[in-house]
């Protein structure tokens, strides 16, 4: 398993955080400056979302399971809206 972090570039401000206060440079991952739909191909991609209808039943080995990131709570079915604007599956 590998760790992806997406549209995290160097003016990020969560990056500088980690970079600063928790060695973020030390750590066992990858960084990406893009977001995940330009990194990895739609047909790999599964963005999990709590708002989907669909269950996820299975995990794959040869797919990319995207969990979003930390957002304010007044944001709804952003994920899920995102995976279907880019053909992406999206389940719960």
């Amino acid at each position: 398993m590998q760790l992806h972090l997406a549209s995290f570039d160097d003016d990020n401000t969560v990056y500088q955080a980690c970079r600063d206060l928790f060695s973020f440079n030390s750590w066992i991952v990858r960084r990406h400056e893009r977001p995940y739909w330009e990194v990895f191909s739609r047909e790999e991609v599964v963005v999990l979302s709590p708002d989907a209808d669909e269950e996820l039943l299975s995990v794959e080995a040869d797919k990319v399971y995207v969990v979003g990131g930390l957002v304010d709570r007044t944001i709804s079915r952003v994920s899920e809206r995102n995976a279907k604007l880019s053909s992406m599956f999206s389940p719960r």
